[in-house]
């Protein structure tokens, strides 16, 4: 096993939903415009197309990889990882692949994991920045917050 090469950033916190979306897809063009490869992942199918949409609307073509199109999972894993390639998917969604870094990718940085908010657990979290930095390649992960997100109000309600 080689050593893990991942950058975990610390989660960026947003007072709303809006503030989270726009600085999220901010870092996303960002990211997208030094040709490092992006995955979005998202809590639900819903979140996942909004996005899609948006990035599209934005100039960014993209893959969104939903319960929906599972005949082009394959494809769109394989094409996850090359330079310039931006990839929105569920937590679900390809599940149990490696995304190959393609030529020239290992230089940029590595495959860049944007988590749109925290999952029901830590384990999930885990496993989805694990999506990035696999077989020591280099990599980074970050999961956005609001406190208007999902979790957080119902953590909030018990409490």
């Amino acid at each position: 096993d080689k050593a893990i090469q991942r950058i975990d950033e610390p989660d960026k916190v947003f007072r709303s939903v809006d503030e989270k979306n726009i600085a999220m897809i901010h870092d996303i063009v960002e990211l997208h415009e030094t040709g490092r490869p992006v995955l979005l992942i998202t809590r639900t199918a819903e979140a996942a197309e909004y996005f899609s949409k948006v990035l599209f609307q934005m100039d960014i073509p993209n893959n969104l990889l939903i319960a929906q199109n599972v005949a082009k999972e394959a494809q769109m894993i394989a094409e996850a990882g090359q330079i310039g390639s931006m990839t929105v998917a569920t937590s679900m969604a390809g599940r149990g692949t490696d995304i190959k870094l393609g030529e020239g990718v290992e230089a940029l940085g590595g495959l860049a994991v944007i988590i749109h908010e925290h999952m029901e657990n830590s384990r999930v979290d885990r496993q989805l920045r694990g999506r990035s930095g696999r077989q020591g390649d280099p990599g980074s992960s970050c999961i956005y917050i609001s406190l208007d997100d999902y979790l957080v109000k119902r953590w909030s309600d018990s409490n």
